[in-house]
Parts: C-alpha cells; structure tokens; sequence
C-alpha cells in the first residue's frame, strides 16, 4: 500500500481548520478534491479517520493515530522547506 504523502498534509489540514470548507479555503482547491483525496485515503487504511455529519466533523481513534503521523510528515517537509531557503 502507498500512501500519498500530500493526502496525510490534507487530512492534517482538515482536522487543524476543523472543516472541509475551510480547509478547502485555505488550501485553494476544490472542497470536492479535498473530500475525494481524504475518502482515498481512508479506503487505502481500511479505516474512517473522520465521521463526518452535515454540521459536524470529528476524528476518529484511527484519525488521532495518523494525525500524529501526518504533523510528522508537515513538520519534515516545513524543515526541508527551511533548508532551501537558506542556500
């Protein structure tokens, strides 16, 4: 199983703004791609990292465990981001 790195900054993003609408927002994509991108990878998992409900969107025991992994994932790729501007 490959997990997309991108979808785990999306997830991250998501659960930090606590909605699709604003994650979408902020990240300048589609609420449509964001959701289609986070079903993907819940289907990847096997798991629901989200229960979602037309006013509600909380994590899932699953969520908490990759959203710790997914902040190590945006945690690196900010400290990559910082050593190239620094050259």
């Amino acid at each position: 199983m490959d997990l997309e790195p991108n979808d785990l900054l999306l997830f991250a993003r998501v659960v930090e703004e606590g909605s699709f609408s604003r994650a979408a927002e902020r990240l300048k994509i589609p609420k449509s791609t964001l959701s289609r991108r986070l079903t993907a990878l819940e289907g990847q998992l096997g798991e629901r990292l989200l229960q979602r409900s037309t006013r509600k969107l909380s994590v899932t025991d699953m969520g908490h465990s990759v959203l710790a992994h997914a902040q190590q994932v945006a945690t690196e790729v900010e400290a990559a981001l910082a050593l190239s501007q620094h050259r």
